[in-house]
């Protein structure tokens, strides 16, 4: 997800987006350092946050297949995120 470019393009602070999302604001930080991997329905709840759909949040990821463990991985701008 293009969490921290759509945040930033729209002059939102972590802070202002995980009180929209009803989330910490440390968790919209893991998740822009993709050291968290959120579920779902918290994706759902950012998108909601930064008013975005599916088209704009997932802009430029792609998944590949990776051997060495099952589904894959998801490739952001240059950056592998587990």
């Amino acid at each position: 997800m293009n969490l921290a470019r759509i945040r930033q393009a729209k002059r939102l602070s972590q802070e202002e987006v995980a009180d929209r999302a009803g989330l910490h604001r440390t968790e919209i930080s893991l998740m822009e350092l993709g050291k968290r991997t959120p579920r779902i329905d918290t994706i759902f709840r950012v998108m909601g946050a930064l008013d975005v759909g599916p088209a704009e949040a997932f802009e430029g990821a792609s998944w590949a297949p990776y051997a060495e463990k099952p589904g894959g991985y998801v490739k952001l701008e240059g950056r592998t995120q587990s």
